[in-house]
C-alpha cells in the first residue's frame, strides 16, 4: 500500500485548495461585518461603504487588476495549507506508541507548522512587496 498516495495526497489537495477558499470566506464576512459596524456605530451608509471598498480593491495600470493584497494573500494561504499538510502528515506518520504518541505528534506538529509559517510568511512577504 502506498502511503502518500492514499493518506498524505488526498490532504494535501485538500488544504491546498481549503485554505484560500476559508480566506476567500472569511475575508467576505470580514467586509460584510465591517459594512454593518461602519453603518451602525458611525452612521456610514452601505452605499458609500460598498463604493469604498470597491475603489480600495481597484488597482489601475496593472497586469492583474486586483491589489497585491488579495491574489499574495490567496497565494500564501495556499502555501500554508501545504506546510500544515506536510508537517501534519509526516508527524502523523511517524507517530508511534499510541495514544500518547499521537499527542506527542500532533504537539509537534502544531508547533512546527506555527513556526514554520511565521518564517515562510516572513519570506512570502519579501518577495512580493519588494521593489
Amino acid at each position: 500500500m502506498d502511503k502518500f498516495r492514499f493518506l498524505v495526497l488526498p490532504r494535501l489537495v485538500a488544504l491546498a485548495f481549503a485554505a484560500p477558499m476559508l480566506t476567500i470566506l472569511c475575508n467576505t464576512i470580514g467586509i460584510f461585518g465591517g459594512g454593518f459596524v461602519a453603518h451602525s456605530q458611525i452612521n456610514v451608509s452601505y452605499q458609500l461603504y460598498a463604493d469604498s471598498a470597491i475603489e480600495a480593491l481597484r488597482d489601475p495600470g496593472h497586469l492583474i487588476a486586483l491589489p497585491k493584497d488579495v491574489y499574495g494573500g490567496l497565494f500564501k494561504a495556499g502555501v500554508f495549507g501545504v506546510l500544515i499538510a506536510v508537517i501534519g502528515c509526516s508527524a502523523g506518520l511517524r507517530a508511534r506508541g499510541g495514544a500518547l504518541g499521537v499527542g506527542q505528534a500532533t504537539r509537534t506538529a502544531v508547533r512546527d507548522s506555527i513556526v514554520m509559517i511565521i518564517v515562510s510568511n516572513y519570506f512570502m512577504t519579501w518577495f512580493l512587496y519588494q521593489g
